[in-house]
C-alpha cells in the first residue's frame, strides 16, 4: 500500500484559523471543521480542555488518518442487526421487526473511525502544548503519534 500523500497543517497566530497544505494542492486551504465541542464554531489550541482545542485535535486526527470513516457503521454511527450480522445502517436497509438499528459498538466517534478516547489523548498531549503564536506540523508528524501515542521526538515542540 502507497504511503499518504504529505499534508502540512499550520496554525495561524489568530488563535482560531487552521490551514492545510496538501502536496496535490500547494494553495493553503481552511482545515475542515467537523463541529463536535466548540460553542465558538472555532479552533483552539495552546490551553487546557476546551471545545475548540477537542474540536481541532479531532479535525486534525481526521484530516490525516487514510480511513477516517468507520468501517463496521459506513459513517452513518448507527448499525443494524439482519440475522446476528452487523452492517451498516444507511437508507437502503431494509428494515423489518427482525432488525434492530443500534448505536455503532465499534470504538468510532459518530461514523468516524478516530474515537473520544483517541482525541481526547491527541490534545492533551499535544494540541494544549502548541504555541499561541503559531505552529506547523505535518501528516506524517499526526499519523506518527496515532501509531505510536506519541511524536517523533525531533517534532516537538513545534
Amino acid at each position: 500500500m502507497k504511503p499518504p500523500k504529505d499534508r502540512t497543517y499550520t496554525g495561524h497566530p489568530n488563535g482560531r484559523t487552521v490551514t492545510v497544505v496538501r502536496d496535490n494542492n500547494p494553495a493553503a486551504q481552511p482545515l475542515t471543521f467537523i463541529h463536535r465541542h466548540s460553542d465558538t464554531g472555532a479552533f483552539g489550541w495552546g490551553y487546557g480542555p476546551t471545545g475548540p482545542a477537542e474540536d481541532l485535535a479531532r479535525c486534525l486526527l481526521l484530516d490525516a488518518h487514510p480511513n477516517s470513516t468507520c468501517t463496521a457503521c459506513g459513517g452513518s454511527g448507527y448499525c443494524v442487526w439482519i440475522g446476528g450480522e452487523a452492517r451498516a445502517y444507511n437508507s437502503l436497509v431494509e428494515l423489518s421487526a427482525d432488525n434492530d438499528v443500534e448505536v455503532c459498538t465499534e470504538e468510532c466517534d459518530e461514523g468516524y473511525a478516530i474515537n473520544r478516547e483517541t482525541y481526547q489523548r491527541f490534545k492533551d498531549q499535544v494540541i494544549q502544548h502548541l504555541s499561541p503564536d503559531g505552529w506547523t506540523m505535518t501528516r506524517a508528524e499526526v499519523l506518527a503519534w496515532l501509531d505510536t501515542g506519541a511524536l517523533p521526538p525531533a517534532s516537538a515542540p513545534f
